[in-house]
């Protein structure tokens, strides 16, 4: 055989031979390892849904036990157990009903509740339709049932997609009644999926949600019930039918407070789809790469034998440094022309070695000013010119190399979106030059908890996004965002100005919650806005239910900009009555929306987000000029010189427009500042105290009144209540519906009425709702009232209604 030929049949054996055993190779690893993903991928779904369905679980229970320690619940339960029942006649059968429907509206109507009293009849209930005593469903009586009990709804209303929670409701260590929730599974939302591919199984060989089962096979049922027989200490795992294919894996969680297994079927069709077509990609990738490898040993065989050794041993001689070799190559062809080049570049080469010498330093000098450049525009383009942290654009450009590299999708990462609240009082009350100053020593102290493999980086303003990569638990991220919480904890001193921040956080995980870094940082985002909702100076972790009350709350912006021109925006008005005589003193204005798209939104949902957006200085500016002109009809009219009380925003306050606003009332209404209470929180007036103060003072001087609202739930400080210059102390509804049977809550506003009657401080009681509360407050001469014991908030009709009963009373 000739050289050549022998040269050729070499190359194609040495290229196919490697090419076979690796496709058979790449083939058994794929494969198996896409087994084990669908394995484990089965086992985490199992327990991401088991602990959020546990967790949901867990949350009703609370709900339904606090519900059954409320007072109108017990109430209501200790009227029947002491006398005949006085059914829709009672006092607090109205807002049993209403606590129950707001309670099952809360939850989207997806949980219902049912009240029985001690002898089982069904006394209230959020379902307008419930129907049906408690001995119409059960043997055992009420009194058998001493604590929280989960059962099937099939128990009782023979409905396979819901389960009861029942609860007894005590009073002084006796059972007066209990209270039942039917929980639909749509409570639960995606851990119980309407495809039927989740289960719950119990010890008594139950299912929870589904009377279907969990296959055709029984093996796998019988696998899924030796589970609860089995000493594994294993919370989690997966089962499969015995064929141990993708398409038959269902992970399990064992919910080992309940006694439970939630089990959830793996869908496959992915991997299967990758494993199907694997071969016939590896077996048309091999007959490519033979085809390749026999043309290519052609094409070396017959172009590259002397010619290609003759120049590289000439080349290599040249390398050496011997500048005067010479190829003798003599052929017409490319070669012989490939020779006769190099024997001409060797003597360019020779004769301006020394040229070249120059110009090799010349170019070394000029890269290393381009690199020096290059660096100075990467910091510009790259770099917080503030902080000195990483930009946004460098954020999203390094998150993405992290994201995209190819051991991305077995990997765990987080994005932890970080915001400073009220970062903007510090601007307006001591300078941008101070909140520069602040945002850098946040950013230190920010930065000596992140690691040097995670991505910290300012993004604007007051926010900061950190990618913590590869972590190795939940814990560990909470633990974390624990530490950057807890930064606020400590004042910071800023050129001798003292600052006190909170930082709110949001979480979001990968791949749980995206697979790209801009929908990450979208999700954290929305689970930070969560926590600014929720009390601000904490963390929240992304779910779905965040991205909805996200767009609830764009929604209600959108509707907000438009309810004052649509008329959709309304004042109610709650008297205020002399709580010795019962003489009406004056009136509260409180807000409503009623809209065409939303319906009736509450003022607890709406006023944060109109203050978030801004709209509150436009609804504020409204409330002030119709509250004034209503009490100013009222005074036309005769009914006497009565006070109206408008609340003000942390918003209005740090917008000094307000102050010509009320000097302008008395222009616009024709009523005087005389007969107005300006009405502020204890949170509202501490946040940025020393601007509040100033402006307080300013109204002050045009004759409004001033009122501190909700005290005792604030700040508390009697000290700083010689500094604000108010005429109205309220006492906040938490204290007065405790002065009945808590001696320390009586105390407390004894203590409060004393004080601020020594200050000539007059004072209001909230939430007045019984007569033993008037009686007491009466006795420790509280001034005013104002609750549903005397009235609610009214239209403007009713109230006109209410004035002129008491005119002609008097």
């Amino acid at each position: 055989m000739s050289i050549k030929n022998s040269l050729r049949l070499s190359l194609i054996l040495l290229a196919s031979l490697p090419l076979i055993f690796m496709t058979i190779l790449t083939y058994i690893i794929s494969y198996n390892k896409y087994v084990k993903l669908a394995e484990n991928s089965a086992s985490d779904l199992a327990r991401t849904y088991g602990t959020g369905f546990d967790a949901q679980l867990n949350v009703q229970i609370a709900e339904i036990e606090s519900l059954s320690h409320g007072l109108v619940i017990q109430n209501l339960l200790l009227e029947n157990y002491n006398g005949p029942s006085l059914g829709v006649d009672s006092s607090f059968y109205t807002p049993v009903c209403e606590l129950l429907t707001q309670s099952s509206a809360y939850m989207n109507n997806t949980v219902s509740f049912y009240l029985y009293d001690v002898q089982g009849y069904l006394v209230a209930s959020s379902d307008q339709q419930a129907k049906g005593d408690w001995s119409e469903y059960m043997d055992s009586s009420v009194s058998s049932i001493t604590q929280t009990t989960i059962m099937k709804s099939s128990n009782i209303n023979k409905n396979n997609n819901s389960i009861e929670l029942i609860t007894p409701v005590y009073v002084k260590n006796t059972i007066v009644g209990l209270l039942r929730a039917n929980i639909t599974s749509d409570y639960f939302g995606a851990f119980i999926p309407k495809t039927g591919d989740a289960f719950i199984l119990t010890q008594t060989g139950d299912y929870l949600f589904s009377a279907t089962g969990l296959s055709s096979d029984t093996s796998l049922e019988s696998e899924a019930f030796e589970l609860f027989s089995s000493e594994s200490e294993s919370e989690s795992g997966f089962l499969t039918n015995g064929a141990g294919t993708i398409n038959d894996i269902y992970g399990y969680y064992i919910i080992k407070d309940l006694g439970w297994i939630y089990l959830i079927r793996q869908d496959g069709s992915n991997y299967r789809e990758v494993t199907e077509a694997l071969p016939i990609t590896l077996i048309v990738t091999l007959v490519l790469m033979l085809l390749l490898a026999f043309l290519v040993s052609r094409i070396l065989v017959n172009k590259y034998t002397y010619p290609i050794f003759h120049l590289k041993g000439v080349m290599t001689e040249a390398a050496s440094g011997n500048l005067d070799v010479i190829s003798d190559i003599n052929t017409n062809n490319e070669f012989g022309e490939l020779s006769d080049n190099f024997n001409t570049m060797m003597g360019m080469i020779s004769s301006n070695y020394k040229e070249l010498e120059e110009s090799k330093i010349a170019l070394e000098n000029s890269e290393k000013e381009i690199k020096k450049n290059y660096d100075e525009i990467e910091q510009l383009a790259y770099h917080d010119v503030l902080t000195g942290l990483y930009n946004r654009a460098a954020f999203i450009k390094y998150s993405n190399e992290i994201l995209n590299n190819s051991g991305a999708t077995l990997s765990h990462h987080a994005v932890f979106f970080l915001d400073l609240d009220n970062f903007k009082n510090v601007n307006d009350t001591l300078g941008h030059d101070y909140g520069d100053l602040l945002l850098q020593q946040v950013s230190q102290k920010l930065a000596s908890y992140t690691d040097e493999q995670d991505i910290f980086a300012r993004t604007g303003g007051d926010e900061f996004l950190i990618l913590k990569t590869d972590y190795e638990s939940i814990q560990q991220l909470k633990d974390f965002a624990t530490k950057l919480v807890d930064i606020a904890g400590y004042p910071f001193d800023l050129d001798g100005e003292t600052a006190h921040i909170s930082i709110s956080i949001g979480i979001s995980l990968f791949p749980n919650n995206g697979l790209s870094i801009s929908e990450l940082v979208k999700n954290a985002d929305i689970a930070m806005y969560s926590a600014k909702t929720t009390g601000k100076n904490n963390y929240r972790f992304f779910n779905s239910y965040m991205e909805d009350d996200f767009n609830r709350r764009n929604d209600l912006a959108d509707i907000l900009a438009t309810v004052i021109p649509k008329k959709e925006v309304f004042l109610q008005y709650q008297p205020q009555a002399s709580i010795t005589d019962g003489h009406i003193t004056g009136y509260e204005a409180l807000m409503r929306i009623d809209s065409e798209v939303a319906g009736y939104i509450s003022p607890s949902e709406f006023i944060p987000i109109a203050e978030d957006s801004g709209a509150i200085i436009e609804l504020g500016e409204w409330a002030l000029y119709e509250a004034c002109r209503f009490n100013q009809d009222l005074i036309e009219r005769g009914y006497g010189p009565l006070k109206v009380s408008v609340n003000v925003s942390t918003t209005q306050l740090r917008d000094h427009h307000l102050y010509d606003i009320i000097e302008s009332i008395p222009t616009v209404t024709g009523m005087e500042l005389t007969n107005l209470e300006i009405e502020i929180t204890e949170s509202v007036l501490m946040n940025s105290l020393e601007h509040n103060l100033k402006l307080i003072n300013e109204i002050k001087s045009l004759g409004v009144s001033i009122a501190l609202d909700d005290f005792g739930t604030g700040y508390s400080s009697f000290n700083y209540l010689t500094q604000i210059p108010i005429d109205t102390l309220k006492i906040d509804k938490s204290f007065i519906d405790g002065i009945c049977n808590n001696e320390k809550d009586k105390c407390i506003a004894d203590s409060i009425i004393n004080l601020a009657h020594k200050m000539d401080i007059s004072v209001v009681a909230e939430g007045v709702e019984d007569v033993e509360q008037l009686r007491i407050l009466q006795s420790q001469f509280c001034d005013t009232l104002q609750g549903y014991l005397f009235s609610k908030p009214l239209a403007s009709s009713q109230f006109v209604d209410l004035l002129e009963k008491e005119k002609g009373l008097k």
